[in-house]
């Protein structure tokens, strides 16, 4: 009957999962016609006061200049017929000389040379006239333009006030709805239980024969999405007759990326969560993977030409970046990185530069953290990091990694209107290679190399797990202690399956999809938890994660137990310590899980398989 409940749970989950991603998808549709109406309306409003003011500067006020000119050249054409008829009329004035006798020549000329002189003033005159007639309509388009000049200097000024209102109305829309759906988001995430588990069919090289591909099967939709969700894997296995059958089994992710899916892709399908670091939270993203299946292109492929096929740390670090800019008028940002390497379970600073050629193996609280200002300067300090990095030859790669690269970021944002500060960290991890290390070809310090990654891998495994299921969580390896930040019950955490296309890799691929699958059995556990209590994930499932810098021993975290159980209630002399129940697993109270000195958790003497 319990586990029909149980079966009943996960059904219910999925169900409200199901109904919760078609309300945000409805949702984020209206959204996006939300933010489109409210884009458009702020390019129209800028286009307007843009053509109001193109008008201002090139008709009015070149109008305005030509008329002032018009207007000074009149004034100076009137001032020099003004001259002008002065001199005649000084002349005319002058005393008249006794008239010499009629029809004298003397006499025609001086007849002559007046009525020259009327008709000049005349001319003058009327020409005087014309000119002070167009010096006043010269005036009076100067006055009217000058009073339309302030009223369309008022008008812009109203305008550019009004356009500066809509911009900041619009924006704090824009911040309210991107609230919105953060708080939709969270709440999707919430009922996933934080975990999210994808899967990538790494492309084929152009030609490869069919024959040597591996059927995946028919691309149904997944339980949280309509995008391809599972993978039926063909298998062989035996009968009761002792015959060999064939068969598919199947693999349910939250989303599958097909081998004609590119980077650009997966980064739109994952954008959010590097959203979610910026504004305070813990994330983390790993790729998972064989050998030579993907992995190092998925995070760290640079386009060098176009930048349309950058893997993910590239498109994280342009988008960190750009949302810094386009926000700086609300939030100032403090970027920090670190770049570590964990080879046979040791741990090297790749921000130090090797000493005799040989890397600075580090403890974690001891690493060197370098703030950086620029997209640039960031690029640099990874690029030169990476180079360092360990690798070797393969049978599956010439050059396969053979240790784990982690990229930490951590964000410091400060807001500007209330001087709140959120914290933000950003793991980004390529984990070395998950083949059998003797199948593949590897022998003497290979070997061991294969052995020991192989043994982190199991031990990441068993943390996500436990994490998804609220049981005890064992940090036992250099990894998983490396990654604790971003290993709790309030991070996020994304885990890339990276599968080989090719039939030579199946057995190699199945191991892989098994390990995916059982991170997203621990999504679902972490859900069914949740709907059960109806609250997150108890604190205490894992408890210290605010410590980033976890001590080197592998910790034990004691599970919240039933406080009406025997096994969950606290009795003298047992505080602090996990007591065995009837089924042989630790269990203590939430006050017993605390511990002594700084809430330390105490270590279980219980052994997480």
């Amino acid at each position: 009957m319990g586990v029909l409940r149980t079966d009943t749970r996960i059904e219910n989950v999925e169900a409200q999962l199901k109904a919760l991603d078609q309300t945000i998808g409805n949702f984020m549709e209206s959204q996006r016609g939300t933010e489109e109406s409210i884009a458009r309306n702020i390019r129209h409003i800028e286009e307007s006061v843009k053509v109001l003011n193109d008008f201002v500067n090139h008709n009015v006020l070149t109008e305005g200049d030509h008329i002032t000119s018009s207007l000074e050249d009149i004034t100076s054409r009137l001032g020099g017929l003004e001259k002008q008829l002065k001199a005649i009329k000084n002349n005319t004035s002058k005393p008249i000389s006794p008239s010499p006798r009629e029809g004298s020549p003397s006499s025609v000329a001086e007849e002559i040379n007046s009525e020259v002189t009327n008709e000049k003033i005349e001319e003058l005159e009327t020409r005087l006239e014309k000119a002070e007639d167009e010096r006043n309509q010269a005036q009076a388009l100067l006055d009217e333009t000058l009073a339309n000049l302030e009223q369309w200097k008022t008008e812009f000024e109203t305008a550019t006030t009004a356009h500066a209102d809509m911009e900041q109305r619009l924006k704090k829309k824009i911040d309210s709805e991107k609230r919105i759906n953060r708080n939709l988001f969270e709440k999707v995430q919430e009922m996933k239980g934080n975990i999210r588990v994808m899967c990538r069919i790494r492309p084929a090289p152009s030609g490869t024969s069919g024959e040597e591909l591996v059927d995946f099967g028919p691309r149904e939709p997944g339980d949280f999405s309509n995008s391809w969700g599972k993978i039926r894997m063909p298998v062989e296995r035996k009968n009761a007759m002792g015959s060999i059958v064939r068969d598919r089994k199947s693999f349910d992710f939250e989303r599958i990326f097909g081998p004609e899916e590119s980077n650009d892709d997966i980064f739109n399908e994952i954008g959010d969560l590097i959203e979610c670091a910026l504004e305070g939270q813990k994330v983390g993203i790993f790729a998972y993977g064989q050998t030579g299946s993907g992995k190092t292109y998925t995070l760290s492929h640079r386009d060098l030409e176009e930048g349309s096929s950058d893997g993910i740390i590239p498109r994280t670090l342009a988008s960190i970046f750009e949302t810094a800019g386009e926000t700086s008028d609300r939030y100032t940002y403090s970027i920090s990185l670190s770049v570590l390497e964990i080879y046979t379970n040791n741990i090297y600073d790749l921000l130090k530069a090797p000493v005799g050629g040989q890397k600075i193996e580090t403890r974690l609280e001891q690493a060197t953290v370098r703030p950086v200002d620029s997209l640039s300067m960031a690029e640099e300090i990874i690029e030169d990091a990476i180079a360092i990095r360990t690798s070797s030859s393969t049978e599956k790669n010439a050059n396969s990694s053979r240790s784990h690269l982690i990229i930490t970021f951590r964000i410091n944002r400060e807001s500007l209107v209330d001087g709140s500060i959120v914290e933000g960290l950003l793991n980004l991890v390529d984990l070395a290679g998950s083949e059998r290390s003797a199948a593949e070809g590897l022998e003497g310090q290979q070997l061991q190399e294969g052995i020991l990654i192989n043994r982190s891998l199991l031990s990441l495994n068993r943390v996500i797990t436990a994490l998804g299921q609220g049981t005890v969580v064992a940090f036992d390896t250099a990894l998983t202690r490396a990654l604790r930040p971003c290993l709790s019950h309030d991070s996020k955490t994304l885990m890339f399956v990276m599968v080989s296309p090719f039939k030579r890799d199946l057995s190699v691929s199945l191991q892989t999809l098994e390990k995916g699958q059982e991170a997203t059995s621990a999504k679902l556990a972490s859900a069914n938890r949740k709907d059960a209590r109806g609250v997150s994930a108890p604190p205490g499932a894992i408890n210290g994660a605010a410590n980033p810098l976890p001590s080197p021993t592998g910790l034990r975290f004691p599970r919240r137990g039933n406080p009406s159980s025997p096994a969950g209630r606290n009795t003298p002399g047992t505080a602090g310590r996990g007591t065995s129940s009837t089924t042989g697993r630790g269990a203590s109270s939430q006050r017993g899980g605390r511990g002594s000195r700084g809430g330390a958790p105490r270590t279980s003497n219980s052994r997480n398989s």
